[in-house]
């Protein structure tokens, strides 16, 4: 999404309060719509990535070559403990809430390891709106 408004945009620019507002409107509807979009594709997406699950759970090792080849997390895997951990990592799950798409939980479940006792380990992420962001209900998209 977007996550601007006109205000940010101008840097000095000489712009009316009307056309200010009006610019601001349209970038609120704009993340309104991105977001609907979003939600879309994680309903026609599920059942697809429910189908693959087991088709991934077949490949030895595959989250932890998935992780490792990812530019960003590969920087948190320099560890020789944490590659190796990832290695009996056999599914990976996201749960997104059914209210608020932005949250959701994130489950890694683990064959049994050396590591770790647990065989799922979650993380909760809550989406907080930013302050002085309206405070409108949820509505049906």
């Amino acid at each position: 999404m977007s996550k601007r408004t006109a205000d940010e945009a101008g840097h000095g620019v000489d712009i009316s309060e009307v056309d200010m507002e009006a610019l601001n409107r349209l970038i609120k509807e704009q993340d309104r719509a991105e977001l609907v979009i979003d939600r879309l594709a994680e309903k026609k997406l599920a059942p697809i990535y429910e189908k693959r699950r087991p088709i991934i759970a077949k490949i030895p090792k595959f989250w932890a070559m998935a992780f490792g080849q990812h530019a960003e997390l590969f920087a948190y895997l320099q560890n020789k403990d944490d590659q190796d951990a990832l290695g009996y990592l056999r599914d990976v799950n996201v749960i997104r809430d059914s209210r608020e798409s932005r949250a959701f939980t994130l489950e890694c479940h683990f064959n049994e390891n050396p590591y770790f006792s647990d065989s799922v380990i979650r993380k909760e992420y809550r989406y907080i709106a930013p302050s002085g962001a309206d405070s409108e209900q949820a509505d049906a998209d």
